[in-house]
This record gives structure tokens, C-alpha cells and sequence, in this order.
């Protein structure tokens, strides 16, 4: 599965701009007629210090595209720790 990432930018009329992080997800739309896979976007949101979680209704903005940055980062690094516990292979010893 291919991940791919954005920053969503906001220029609201007072001339501030917001930074939004985004990630992709890859759903498959079943038809009638035909079978084929789009591209659904999510908010990444920043739940405490630690913890960055993806949401479809939630936006959090950030002032700076650096910090957006560093939030898609972070949320990289949390998949790779994530990847890292999954199980690899399961044995049993017998007595």
C-alpha cells in the first residue's frame, strides 16, 4: 500500500494562512458496472505530545508549513514503531 502525504493550505481573507497536514488512504469503489480505487484524504491531528491520529471530520491548523511538516514526520515515525511490533512469526515448543 502506498501512503502518500500532503499539506492542505488555507488563506482565509484576513491574510492568514493555515497548514493542514494530510494522508492518503486507497479505498476500492465497487460498481454496478466496473471496480476501481480512489484516493480519500484525512486530517493528521496532533492528540497529545506522543500521539498523532488521522480524522476525516477533525482539522487542526498550524501557523507555519514547518510545523505541518514536522506533524507528517512524526506520524511517519509513529508508523514505522507501530510496523516494528507487529508479529513476525509465531512457534510453539512442545513438552
Amino acid at each position: 500500500m502506498r501512503i502518500e502525504y500532503r499539506i492542505k493550505v488555507k488563506e482565509h481573507m484576513d491574510g492568514s494562512i493555515a497548514y493542514i497536514p494530510q494522508v492518503s488512504h486507497i479505498r476500492i469503489h465497487i460498481g454496478k458496472l466496473s471496480c476501481r480505487p480512489w484516493i480519500e484524504w484525512e486530517n493528521l491531528i496532533l492528540h497529545s505530545s506522543d500521539y498523532v491520529y488521522n480524522s476525516f471530520h477533525e482539522e487542526q491548523s498550524w501557523f507555519a508549513e514547518e510545523a505541518a511538516r514536522l506533524i507528517i514526520d512524526r506520524y511517519k515515525k509513529q508508523l514505522e514503531d507501530e510496523d516494528k511490533k507487529r508479529v513476525k512469526n509465531i512457534r510453539f515448543i512442545n513438552l
